[in-house]
C-alpha cells in the first residue's frame, strides 16, 4: 500500500522503476524534442560492498547499451564507494568497475557527467 502511494508521487519526478520503463518514457519525450540525461537514484554504496557495486555497474552497462548516441548518463561516484573520506587503496578497489562503464560509454559516444 505504501509503495503505491509513494510511486503515485514519485512518478512525476522519476522516469520509471526499471530501465524498460525509463526508456519507454524517454522515447516519448525525445519525439517532442527533449534531450535526456539518465541517472540512478541509488546513492552511497560502501567501497567494500562488492555485490551492490556490481549490481549498479551492470545496470549502467545495460542502460548504455540501450540508449542512443548523444544521450548522457549521470554517475554518482558514491555509487562505487568513491567518497573523499576513503583512503586511496580503498578507492582503487571500485575503480575497475567505474572504468569499465566509462570505456563502454566512450565507445558508444555517450557522455558521462558526474553527479
Amino acid at each position: 500500500m505504501l509503495s503505491i502511494l509513494v510511486w503515485s508521487l514519485a512518478k512525476r519526478f522519476v522516469g520509471g522503476r526499471d530501465i524498460d520503463e525509463v526508456l519507454e518514457k524517454s522515447a516519448a519525450l525525445k519525439r517532442i524534442g527533449y534531450k535526456m540525461i539518465f541517472s540512478s537514484s541509488c546513492e552511497h554504496i560502501a567501497h567494500n560492498d562488492t555485490a551492490s557495486i556490481l549490481k549498479i555497474k551492470n545496470e549502467y552497462i545495460d542502460l548504455i547499451t540501450r540508449i542512443e548516441k548523444g544521450d548522457k548518463v549521470a554517475i554518482k561516484l558514491s555509487q562505487f564507494g568513491l567518497t573523499k573520506s576513503k583512503s586511496v587503496s580503498e578507492k582503487w578497489e571500485a575503480m575497475p568497475h567505474l572504468l569499465e562503464i566509462l570505456k563502454m560509454a566512450r565507445d558508444k559516444n555517450v557522455q558521462i557527467p558526474f553527479d
